[in-house]
């Protein structure tokens, strides 16, 4: 085989790869928040820099099968006209020589 030949050949096999990467992760599955009366927000993040909001007040959302990481959760509710609030998030979580 010429040099040339095994070029093309690499260059298949690396597309035909690449096609079967992408078109093996199709499936697809559903979140929801059922978060009572309170307020939720879920952020998600996955590969390739995909990322999603998800919200209590919406309907389900649809995503691609992958591996996701939270990035934030954040739940807040009124009551007694008191606005209650919980936040997190792996970025604000450090220790402070200040605190405490």
């Amino acid at each position: 085989m010429k040099k040339r030949d095994i070029w093309i050949s690499v260059a298949i096999i690396a597309a035909v790869l690449i096609l079967m990467l992408f078109s093996g992760s199709s499936g697809k599955g559903q979140i929801k928040i059922d978060a009572g009366e309170a307020e939720a927000s879920l952020r998600l993040r996955g590969g390739w820099s995909n990322s999603q909001l998800i919200k209590s007040k919406t309907e389900s959302v649809i995503l691609r099968s992958e591996i996701y990481k939270p990035v934030r959760l954040s739940i807040s509710m009124k009551q007694d006209g008191d606005t209650w609030l919980l936040y997190s998030s792996p970025a604000s979580i450090r220790h402070s020589a200040d605190c405490c």
